[in-house]
């Protein structure tokens, strides 16, 4: 009966295991976003002379969101054995809510 208490107060592995997924995509989405702003100033620059300029701040760009890609991936990959983990251990409060 107090193993039950216990379960209740935590929010249960799925539900916790859906929002940390929810967050990647939305992280993912977001550095979508970013690359597609950095493609129009780079379109629009071809008729420019600012293309230096431009070229280095995109190459800073898609430094930092390959740097950001790999900690999501790794992020990922955790989530991904977060189950495999706890469902060794055979917990009754696991997958309460789904």
């Amino acid at each position: 009966m107090e193993k039950a208490r216990d379960c209740s107060k935590h929010v249960s592995l799925s539900k916790t295991k859906r929002k940390l997924l929810e967050s990647i995509a939305t992280e993912e989405t977001a550095l979508g976003h970013l690359l597609e702003a950095q493609a129009k100033q780079l379109e629009a620059a071809r008729q420019t002379c600012q293309k230096t300029a431009l070229t280095e701040s995109t190459t800073q760009l898609v430094e930092t969101v390959l740097m950001k890609e790999w900690l999501l991936l790794r992020k990922l990959e955790h989530v991904l054995t977060i189950e495999d983990k706890h469902h060794r251990k055979e917990s009754s409060c696991i997958f309460d809510e789904t």
